[in-house]
């Protein structure tokens, strides 16, 4: 569908294949994201952002396979034409997406492949599946969006309406702002404490009062949201602060969407 989200267009397509499998054992199935099959305008955007969020397609319970190995769209971002010399692009873009959730990967050249793809899974480290006993446990990060988590919630069952009303709360984002007056950190930790979000600043901001601190906001799209029209309000209200709340709402707004 023109427009439309790749990952979320490519989950579709996957989730489709999944149902038509019948009488293949669900151990014996990967997915494959489809990197270069799509040739619309601007295809190497799109085989790139796919790659990034990758880890979103974890969701449909099989692992990932992929294959980037000498793909135009490594051709177009480093401007270089010849397949054959487009070995280090390769090793780049597989790293990433063993990095981002990769478990399979097709390649050209195996050997260089298997260092990237060792270091990559090294550097990784964390642990993205466990089983105990019945029991099988999947990590996500932070790189989900609130639109693949709806796909999610909708996966295992929830009603569409409470998915899309769940999925704000599912996307986490964690907000780094400088140069914030003293008077608005201390809003705004207020605000995200209220709605169950947070926001470090440093101590002696309450102590010594400084006259512009830096903080850190941590929270989901629902509680950042509402952040935004607090500090909307709040510019509205006038006084001396009007400007200074206006500059957090925008720079939230610029950010957050």
């Amino acid at each position: 569908v023109k427009g439309e989200d790749p990952i979320r267009e490519i989950r579709g397509l996957l989730r489709e294949a999944l149902r038509r499998a019948i009488g293949i054992k669900e151990d014996k199935i990967a997915l494959d994201p489809l990197i270069g099959f799509f040739r619309e305008k601007n295809w190497y955007i799109r085989d790139s952002e796919v790659i990034r969020r990758l880890r979103s397609l974890l969701i449909l319970g099989r692992p990932i396979c992929i294959g980037v190995s000498r793909k135009s769209f490594i051709g177009k971002i480093t401007g270089e034409e010849d397949p054959e010399k487009r070995l280090f692009g390769s090793l780049s873009a597989t790293a990433i997406a063993v990095y981002n959730g990769a478990s399979l990967i097709r390649t050209h050249d195996v050997k260089e492949t298997v260092q990237a793809v060792r270091v990559a899974e090294f550097i990784r480290k964390e642990v993205d599946q466990v089983r105990v006993g019945d029991v099988e446990a999947y990590q996500f990060s932070f790189d989900l969006r609130a639109e693949d988590m709806e796909d999610f919630f909708i996966e295992i069952g929830s009603h569409p309406q409470g998915a899309k009303r769940m999925s704000d709360k599912a996307e986490m984002r964690i907000i780094y702002m400088r140069g914030v007056r003293n008077p608005v950190a201390l809003v705004v930790k207020q605000e995200m404490l209220a709605s169950g979000g947070e926001a470090a600043l440093p101590s002696s901001s309450i102590v010594f009062g400084e006259e512009r601190v830096d903080l850190v906001i941590i929270g989901n799209l629902k509680q950042l949201r509402r952040l935004i029209e607090k500090m909307d309000l709040n510019s509205k209200i006038g006084g001396s602060l009007s400007k200074d709340f206006g500059e957090v709402r925008d720079a939230l707004s610029n950010l957050v969407g």
